[in-house]
């Protein structure tokens, strides 16, 4: 009887032995190996990760040159339009441009009033209010001339009317127009040498 006990032990132990091998195993393979795996798999990435940031300290050539060409473009660009906006002492030769605009385009100019500058950080904002007339070609023509000019000079607030009566216009004679409208400019405040310009001419 002691002998057959003996042996239902040693089996005992065996298979508990066994089933102690094999949940190692499985929770070996199910749990501690991926888990290992997968933290090897991050170190892999934080390495690659680590050695590209150390390459483009190492060797910053690349990155800096393209910054460099971009912030060059923009400087420029930005000086471009900076140039558009004149100082104060320019106002004058720009309202004699538009005297000439007025000229060539065969219109005549009955108002030109000054208005108070206008607050416009970085800038002031200066506007004349502006009366012409001529017929819709000539005035079409002068405001798309002004328009074009060098410096950043808008038009608008723009109201237009018939100055003919219907009889004149039914004898096929020209319409005439009278077009009123508010010009503004934006002014340097750093380099602004007073308030808004008459031209002698208007």
């Amino acid at each position: 009887m002691k002998v057959v006990l003996q042996g239902s032990v040693r089996k005992s132990a065996a298979a508990l032995a066994c089933l102690a091998l094999t949940g190692v195993y499985l929770v070996h393979t199910h749990a501690y190996a991926p888990r290992v795996e997968e933290t090897r798999n991050r170190e892999s990435r934080l390495q690659a990760l680590l050695e590209g940031n150390r390459r483009r300290d190492d060797d910053p050539k690349p990155d800096r040159t393209a910054l460099d060409r971009r912030l060059a473009s923009h400087e420029q660009l930005a000086g471009q339009l900076e140039a558009l906006i004149p100082s104060g002492d320019e106002v004058p030769a720009l309202m004699e441009a538009v005297a000439v605009a007025e000229r060539r385009a065969g219109v005549e100019m009955t108002m030109f009033r000054p208005e108070p500058p206008e607050p416009h950080q970085p800038y002031e904002l200066w506007s004349y209010q502006v009366a012409v007339r001529g017929t819709y070609h000539a005035i079409g023509s002068y405001i798309a001339a002004i328009a074009s000019l060098d410096h950043v000079l808008a038009a608008g607030d723009m109201i237009m009317a018939a100055e003919n009566t219907a009889s004149d216009a039914a004898g096929n004679q020209q319409v005439t127009v009278v077009a009123s409208f508010r010009m503004r400019i934006r002014v340097k405040i750093a380099q602004r040498g007073g308030s808004p310009a008459t031209n002698e001419r208007m």
